[in-house]
């Protein structure tokens, strides 16, 4: 049977019940969100949340959160992004605690922390790199999926590029040779497919707001609230696709 998974980026959650980023509700994106992957996915095995969490890290913020995912019929977990604060997650987030490998039959998944304190690039450290080099050579075999908050492959929007993972290619000579099969990642709110040598790499929109793609500069898109599904065959095989979630969904 396969196993499918649900990846929510870049919630941007602020602290304040009303609060409003980039003049849009992101709280009640999330949960138009996360109704309708509740819909259409109620037996997801896992959901992951792949950074950006909060606005800022301030802890009622993240309370926020951890309120909301009480009602999931999943379990979550969640790597920090740039604008989160890890030790802030792992005290007040419990419903989606920090994790480094989950064993979901038979796949493994990696979580990586991509995050440099006090920076919007992000960078994998020499002990980050080690581990998963680590756990991927250990089981040869069982195919891995790859989750960080930060792109590891350019999306043509230099403003974004400028802040992606700094060592992307650290990252592709340890997945080189590997059963990792897909890498995952958020940060840079928008669609995106391509390959890490011969490792296919998703970038997914966000649940608040949408960046112009290919823009030179800062700047939103009027595509709504997404989020991504991946589908896992116990073979290795794969399949995925995103949900964008309309007003009146």
């Amino acid at each position: 049977m396969a196993i499918e998974i649900l990846q929510f980026t870049d919630l941007h959650l602020p602290p304040d019940e009303r609060g409003r980023i980039w003049g849009i509700d992101p709280f009640a994106r999330l949960q138009r969100v996360l109704a309708h992957a509740r819909r259409h996915f109620r037996r997801a095995r896992l959901a992951l949340l792949t950074g950006d969490l909060v606005h800022e890290p301030d802890p009622r913020a993240y309370a926020r959160l951890n309120a909301l995912l009480a009602d999931l019929p999943w379990p979550c977990r969640a790597v920090p992004g740039n604008h989160d604060d890890p030790r802030c997650m792992r005290a007040t987030l419990s419903r989606a605690p920090m994790a480094e490998h989950l064993a979901v039959d038979t796949w493994r998944i990696h979580l990586l922390d991509s995050t440099v304190s006090g920076r919007s690039a992000g960078r994998l450290g020499a002990a980050e790199l080690e581990r998963l080099a680590r756990r991927l050579r250990r089981e040869p075999r069982a195919p891995a999926v790859v989750c960080l908050h930060h792109h590891a492959l350019a999306v043509g929007s230099p403003w974004l590029d400028a802040i992606m993972l700094e060592n992307a290619s650290d990252l592709e000579r340890v997945l080189a040779g590997s059963a990792a099969r897909l890498v995952l990642w958020g940060h840079t709110h928008q669609e995106f497919r391509g390959r890490i040598g011969t490792v296919s790499a998703y970038g997914t929109p966000s649940t608040a707001m949408q960046f112009r793609p290919r823009s030179p500069a800062f700047a939103t898109d009027d595509r709504g609230p997404g989020y991504r599904w991946v589908r896992l065959q116990q073979d290795g095989r794969f399949e995925t696709g995103l949900h964008y979630v309309p007003e009146d969904a």
